[in-house]
C-alpha cells in the first residue's frame, strides 16, 4: 500500500494523510489555489451563489427545517451553554442595526392596505 506520494504542485513528498480522496496535489497546495481563484474570481462565486439560492430557496429551507429538527437538542444544548455570548452577539447586532430594525419593526405592524398604499407612493416617486 502506498504510503507517501508526491504533490505535482510543491513536489515535496507527503504522507498519503496530507492528500483529499484522488488528488495529487497536497491540502495546503489545494487551499492556496483556492484561496487564489476565489479572489480572482469573488464576484462571479458569489453571483453564482446568489442565483442558487434564489432559484432554489424552498428546498434549502426545507432541508435546514429538517437538519434542525434532527438536530433540535444539539442547538437546545448550545443555546443553554452559550446564553451570555449569544445576549452579547444579540445585544451588539442590535445596537448596529437599530435604524433597519425600527424600519422593519414600523413595516411588520402597518395594516396591509396602507402598506400597499406606501409602496404605491415610493414607487411614483
Amino acid at each position: 500500500m502506498i504510503e507517501q506520494i508526491q504533490c505535482r504542485k510543491c513536489l515535496a513528498i507527503k504522507a498519503v494523510a496530507e492528500f483529499s480522496n484522488g488528488r495529487v496535489v497536497c491540502k495546503v497546495c489545494r487551499k492556496e489555489q483556492d484561496r487564489k481563484y476565489y479572489a480572482a474570481n469573488r464576484e462571479q462565486i458569489n453571483e453564482q451563489q446568489r442565483n442558487y439560492r434564489s432559484e432554489n430557496h424552498e428546498q434549502i429551507n426545507e432541508k435546514n427545517r429538517k437538519y434542525y429538527a434532527a438536530n433540535r437538542e444539539y442547538y437546545r444544548n448550545y443555546k443553554a451553554a452559550n446564553r451570555e455570548q449569544i445576549r452579547e452577539q444579540n445585544r451588539k447586532y442590535n445596537a448596529e442595526n437599530r435604524e433597519q430594525i425600527n424600519q422593519q419593526t414600523l413595516i411588520r405592524s402597518l395594516d396591509p392596505a396602507k402598506l400597499a398604499e406606501l409602496k404605491t407612493k415610493l414607487e411614483k416617486l
